[in-house]
């Protein structure tokens, strides 16, 4: 009761600011300034994380909305994934939006999949760019995923909307779009008549549709089984009028969570001659356990304190009675047959992100990826002729400017 937060509505920071004070319905006062801070008796505080922490701290213990973890990051992984959104959503513009769209695709939400501070602040600003928009109808075509997203936040919202678009009335409007009613099915004669046939007919035809299904998953997995073959050398078979096949044009980068860590310990596996198992530290509260195949391939010294490429959301395997929590990357040579660790530039951090270049916004995706996925993504991972690591022809960075290079080129 005793704080009072000073915003500037003029400015993004400002405007989300209010928005979450709003939201967890902050008990001080909230007045227009020409800075972002907060009061607490005579002394000031600024700093967009500082304030939130503060926001935050404000809601009593047994508030239901810290249950609902519109708070500032349980742990320290999860604050910095927040607070990096917050940072993209400052600088975010319309021709992101496609990206988030592919996000959204399999989350709800922006971090470990569950409401934070990081969604009300991405919700102000898709807010800001959607109600700029003219066509409408193209946003709901092309970004229904996005549209969700934004649905949800603001249904979660509701309790405040009226509250902030009368106190943000020069920049924060509704953004209304027309959804037009999906068309009647008609039935065609021939459907009428085998409804007509009554239940044990449409049993039939479920059983029949069944073992059509099946015949046709076998097929697709016969058809994998030999393009993953072509792939691997010799001679490839086109069939007649074949598409090119849909990996070619690489996935989608945010599918990866790759982090800088260091290997704090690394012993041999007691039960697999050819499996190192190593401690690795990539920024959490604990180290990760992670199993490489490695032995015999690069020396267990000089892996040991190195700075190294962890892939981390990848799901947990457990690997002959240890579990292991990620997948250390390296690189080899044209052939093959020679392996070694990526080179970290000097700049890079434990814990930090790989980013990719030339793409709008690369950030990592909560959901995990399975081997299988892995399987098929693996081969867009290269080194190029002047050393730098790669992905489908997208340079790997670190803080967007600093290449990972390789030891190998053409790797």
């Amino acid at each position: 009761k005793n704080m009072k937060l000073i915003v500037n509505n003029n400015t993004f920071e400002g405007k989300s600011l209010h928005f979450y004070a709003l939201f967890i319905n902050f008990k001080g006062d909230i007045v227009e300034g020409n800075n972002n801070t907060i009061e607490i008796g005579n002394a000031t505080i600024d700093g967009v994380e500082t304030i939130v922490h503060v926001l935050t701290e404000s809601l009593d213990k047994d508030d239901e909305k810290r249950s609902l973890a519109i708070r500032d990051g349980s742990n320290p992984t999860e604050q910095a994934k927040i607070f990096e959104w917050i940072a993209i959503a400052k600088n975010m513009d319309i021709a992101n939006i496609g990206v988030l769209n592919q996000l959204f695709q399999n989350v709800t939400f922006l971090v470990n999949n569950r409401l934070s501070v990081a969604d009300l602040f991405v919700y102000m600003k898709l807010n800001m760019l959607l109600s700029c928009v003219n066509k409408r109808d193209q946003l709901v075509q092309n970004y229904n995923n996005v549209l969700r997203y934004f649905n949800t936040i603001q249904g979660l919202s509701m309790h405040v909307v009226e509250k902030v678009i009368a106190a943000l009335t020069l920049v924060f409007k509704r953004a209304a779009f027309e959804f037009k009613p999906v068309p009647a099915i008609h039935e065609d004669k021939k459907d009428s008549k085998k409804k007509e046939g009554g239940a044990d007919q449409k049993k039939k035809d479920n059983k029949k549709q069944d073992q059509k299904n099946k015949k046709e998953n076998k097929k697709e997995e016969k058809k994998d089984k030999k393009e993953n073959k072509e792939q691997g050398g010799g001679k490839k078979k086109k069939a007649k009028g074949a598409k090119p096949a849909k990996a070619a044009a690489g996935p989608d980068p945010t599918a990866f969570e790759i982090r800088i860590g260091k290997v704090l310990e690394i012993s041999k596996h007691e039960k697999a001659d050819k499996l190192f198992v190593e401690k690795i530290d990539v920024g959490e509260d604990k180290p990760r356990t992670i199993c490489s195949g490695l032995v015999g391939k690069i020396d267990q010294e000089k892996i040991n304190g190195q700075l190294v490429l962890i892939m981390c959301n990848l799901k947990p395997a457990k690997m002959l009675g240890v579990d292991s929590h990620g997948m250390l990357m390296v690189n080899s040579n044209e052939a093959g047959d020679q392996f070694d660790l990526p080179i970290i530039p000097a700049e890079a951090k434990v814990g930090d992100l790989v980013r990719f270049d030339t793409y709008p916004l690369d950030f990592p995706v909560p959901g995990r990826l399975n081997s299988k996925r892995l399987k098929k993504f693996l081969p867009f991972f290269t080194s190029s002729a002047e050393k730098i690591g790669m992905f489908d022809n997208k340079k790997l960075l670190i803080d967007g400017k600093h290449p990972i290079s390789t030891p190998f080129a053409n790797g």
